[in-house]
């Protein structure tokens, strides 16, 4: 299995080439990072998968004709002007090999552990996430029910990616899509700007080995390391100058030879893109080409289909960075049009996700008045505190990791003031807005805490943001030091930033090995790992995806006639078949969207019993917490109408754990 995983991600990788390829044909100024270029052909497979969607034929053969049409862009599109990047000389083969060795170890270690693992979330995954591209691949779409949360907690992008794997590989295999390949993009993006030279093999060797041990809280198969390489390459993407400056000589080594020491511009010129010039004292504001808005728009888009906790990076970055480059002297009215193309590009290639989910969006009604009797629990905000999360790590942790962040930022900005050549760095811009976006999503998102469940479940929506940010923004800051000749104390001030990415390595150093641990022990990662381990759970799992469960779910589903529409609420829907009924299934996160309403259908299959099944008590203590509080209300209102229901109906199946009945 670990060679044939290899092959499909080597696969894979050619075809998102190729897609990221043509989108690079139609921009002004594209990018030069093979990583980046990768990403954005991702970003295309999402905008395709909905469109496909859209067009009810989002079917295993479309699919598969989206991955071939990238291997045939490939081949077109680089056969003439792409070839492979083989090391030069002695040094480059070291640095490639050591570093190759690193990624290998890392992504060996997760595919032997990962895929599959042993056990998913009971009730995220099994009962919710893999019932979509079990959905979708059945019946062409991943719309059909207004009572599950595919539009609102995700608007279906990663059901498209599970898909991918789903229409070759048995549902176990279902992890890999995130966990292995949204990690390897991670991997690769981190270091895909360092110039391939013996000397920077330290920066170069620190960045994924702190993608792999900040603790990712792994809690079930929704977009994680997906979203940190959209934020990835959006980093990169808008940190161009960063990204290519590196292959030529340094900017000092270019002085002293007699050359000019401002970068020259890549891709095609224009008069509307050169910027004024600005003195400010000797330096001159240079040259700054802004990102291609196409590309930009495909990783916002990508990103907001992915998982609706996302939307804070594109809001942020995208004003975060013009505001930036006002600052650093772009003109204005530039900004102003580059951002408008930008949103223009994010909607165009987000509306085939928006149009699917329009019908249920047309339901939308405000959301009633919670009871402001019961008594809440007191939760207090400590963002330094080193208690130990349920998720693992402390709040502690992911604190210094954000402020580490922003720090080298907030170095190089102020020293850039003092040292009056301000404006001959605009190219830090995007580093600069990128940093800052990280650290305002982190604050705004946990401080959100009570309003989304609590502050330490908040906390793990702010994960992705910083596997993203941490060691892609420290990373170009060590660069942009090595580069920036004029600091005075260069090699210290490189070392201080790598000791710095060292002592995130050891702060997470504990988490790191008891994940490890629980891998290499229990066959999983998921973060509440006291209960992921036990021996109950895991027997859960392996009856749920080696069991008996998909013949009880067939069993029951055989006693609603073919071509009736039921609702359906049980601990495994993945195992309806789809093309069979209209199925309006139904989990937690469903009930509470602000279009829920219960379809005309007068058969029904409910679960009532079993491991998965949530006792009512859960829904009365959950009243207590300010963000699950309307979960648990809508939750025991649905309950409720299913009683009154099955009190009028005639029983057509109940073997003890679920029950078929038809409304009279």
């Amino acid at each position: 299995m670990l060679f044939a995983a290899t092959g499909i991600i080597i696969v894979m990788f050619i075809s998102l080439f190729g897609w990221g390829a043509l989108v690079n044909r139609f921009t002004r100024y594209p990018s030069q990072n093979f990583a980046v270029i990768m990403t954005v052909g991702l970003g295309v497979i999402v905008f395709f998968g909905g469109v496909l969607n859209l067009l009810h034929i989002a079917y295993g053969w479309a699919f598969d004709i989206l991955i071939i049409g990238g291997i045939v862009l490939t081949v077109c599109l680089s056969l003439n002007t792409f070839r492979p990047i083989v090391p030069q000389d002695k040094n480059e083969w070291l640095y490639v090999i050591v570093l190759g060795l690193v990624i290998a170890v890392i992504m060996g270690f997760t595919m032997e552990t990962q895929l599959p693992p042993q056990a998913f979330n009971f009730h995220d995954d099994l009962e919710k996430y893999f019932s979509y591209p079990v959905r979708m691949l059945q019946t062409g779409t991943l719309f059909g029910s207004p009572l599950n949360s595919i539009g609102y907690e995700t608007l279906g992008g990663q059901a498209v990616l599970h898909g991918l794997i789903l229409n070759h590989f048995p549902i176990p295999y279902i992890n890999g899509a995130d966990a292995i390949f949204g990690l390897f993009l991670c991997l690769i993006l981190s270091v895909s700007m360092v110039p391939r030279r013996l000397t920077f093999l330290p920066i170069a060797l620190i960045s994924p080995l702190m993608v792999f041990s900040i603790n990712p809280q792994y809690v079930n198969v929704s977009a994680l390391y997906f979203g940190s390489a959209f934020m990835m390459a959006a980093i990169l993407l808008f940190s161009q100058k960063d990204e290519n400056a590196n292959e030529g000589k340094l900017k000092s080594s270019a002085t002293r030879s007699g050359e000019s020491s401002v970068p020259k511009k890549q891709g095609h010129s224009s008069s509307r893109s050169r910027t004024p010039q600005k003195a400010t004292g000797n330096a001159i504001a240079t040259e700054f080409n802004l990102p291609p808005p196409m590309s930009a728009g495909l990783i916002y888009a990508a990103l907001l289909a992915l998982k609706s906790s996302f939307l804070f990076f594109p809001a942020l970055h995208i004003i975060l960075f013009c505001i930036t480059l006002a600052v650093f002297g772009v003109g204005i009215r530039r900004l102003i049009r580059w951002g408008l193309s930008a949103g223009i590009m994010t909607l165009l290639f987000l509306s085939p996700w928006l149009l699917l989910h329009l019908p249920n969006y047309m339901h939308w009604s405000p959301a009633p008045t919670q009871n402001t009797d019961v008594a809440y629990y007191d939760e207090h905000l400590n963002l330094f505190s080193l208690d130990p999360l349920f998720y693992g790590a402390s709040f502690a942790n992911y604190t210094f990791l954000a402020l580490a962040t922003v720090l080298p930022i907030v170095v190089i900005f102020l020293w850039k003031r003092k040292a009056r050549v301000f404006f001959n760095s605009a190219y830090l811009a995007g580093v600069v807005a990128s940093a800052t976006t990280i650290i305002i999503s982190y604050l705004l998102i946990v401080s959100l805490g009570v309003r989304i469940s609590d502050y330490a479940g908040s906390l793990r929506y702010t994960v992705p943001f910083l596997i993203a940010g941490a060691p892609v923004i420290m990373t170009l800051s060590c660069l942009a030091v090595q580069r920036e000749n004029a600091i005075k104390f260069t090699i210290p001030s490189i070392t201080a930033l790598l000791l710095l990415e060292l002592l995130i390595i050891v702060s997470f150093s504990q988490s790191l090995i008891n994940r490890v641990q629980q891998a290499s022990q229990s066959g999983n990662i998921l973060a509440f790992s006291k209960f992921a381990t036990t021996q109950r759970y895991l027997e859960y799992n392996d009856e749920v995806l080696h069991g008996n469960v998909r013949s009880e779910i067939a069993e029951a589903q055989k006693h609603i006639p073919a071509g009736q529409a039921f609702v359906a609420w049980v601990s495994a829907p993945f195992y309806f078949d789809y093309r069979r009924n209209v199925i309006f299934d139904v989990n937690p996160g469903g009930l509470e969207t602000p279009w829920a309403y219960m379809p005309q259908a007068k058969y029904f299959i409910i679960q009532y019993k079993g491991f998965a099944v949530r006792p009512i008590v859960r829904y009365y203590e959950e009243l207590h917490y300010r963000g699950r509080q309307y979960n648990a209300e809508r939750c025991l209102a649905f309950m409720r109408s299913i009683i009154e229901l099955n009190q009028n109906s005639d029983e057509l199946f109940n073997d003890g754990k679920i029950v078929v009945f038809r409304t009279k």
